[in-house]
C-alpha cells in the first residue's frame, strides 16, 4: 500500500480473506503518511506519520493483523511515479519490499496498478505498485539481494498473477484449483 489509509480499498477482501478462509494477512506501507491533511490536529510531518502508523495498525488490529510494515518512503504529490520512486530510494525500497517477501512467503500480494489508471494516478500508489511488482519477480531470484535469507524456490516459483475485477489492484497467487478458476472467468 502507498499509504496507511489505502487498505481501505480492499478492507472487504482482507475481512473475508481472514474470516471466511482462515487466511493470514500481512501489510505492508511504502510511506508512514507524513503529508497530507490533518483535520484532527496539529501535527504535521513525522509526528503526523506517528498518528497514522498508530491509526493504522489500530484498524488491523481487530481484524487479527500484526504483521505490517512502514517503510520510510516520504509521501509524495502529484503523478508523477518516477519521482516517488527517486524520492524512496527506489533500490533500498525494492530492497526492503524483497526481504518481506521472501520472509512471509504469500499466497497473494494485493497492490495498487503500477501504471496510471483513469481515476487514479497517485505518484505513491503508482510507485507501490511498480515495487510490489518487482519484488514479486524479484524474491524467486537467488540473484537478487543475495544477502537476504533465500526464499524456497518451490513456493516462489508456483505463484501466479492475475488482474482483479476492480481493475485498480493487481493480485499475484500461487497456483490451485480455486485460483485457476476464478482466472479463467477473467480470460
Amino acid at each position: 500500500m502507498g499509504h496507511p489509509d489505502d487498505d481501505i480499498e480492499v478492507a472487504a477482501y482482507l475481512a473475508k480473506a481472514i474470516e471466511q478462509q482462515h487466511k493470514r494477512v500481512a501489510v505492508v506501507y511504502t510511506t508512514r503518511g507524513n503529508s497530507g491533511g490533518n483535520p484532527g490536529g496539529q501535527e504535521q510531518a513525522n509526528a503526523l506519520a506517528d498518528i497514522r502508523e498508530i491509526e493504522a495498525r489500530q484498524w488491523l488490529a481487530p481484524y487479527g493483523i500484526t504483521l505490517a510494515w512502514f517503510l520510510h518512503g516520504s509521501d509524495t504529490p502529484g503523478a508523477d511515479v518516477l519521482h516517488s520512486l527517486e524520492q524512496r530510494g527506489h533500490g533500498k525500497a525494492l530492497d526492503e519490499v524483497v526481504r518481506l517477501v521472501r520472509i512471509t512467503r504469500p499466497e497473494v500480494i494485493l497492490t495498487w496498478m503500477p501504471n496510471y489508471v483513469v481515476g487514479e494516478n497517485h505518484e505513491d500508489h503508482q510507485a507501490a505498485g511498480v515495487l510490489a511488482t518487482e519484488a514479486f519477480d524479484l524474491a524467486a531470484d537467488p540473484l537478487a539481494f543475495p544477502e537476504q535469507v533465500e526464499a524456497p524456490q518451490d513456493r516462489l516459483s508456483d505463484q501466479r498473477h492475475f488482474p482483479c475485477a476492480q481493475g485498480f489492484l493487481l493480485a499475484h497467487c500461487r497456483r490451485s484449483l480455486e485460483l485457476l478458476q476464478d482466472a479463467e472467468r477473467f480470460h
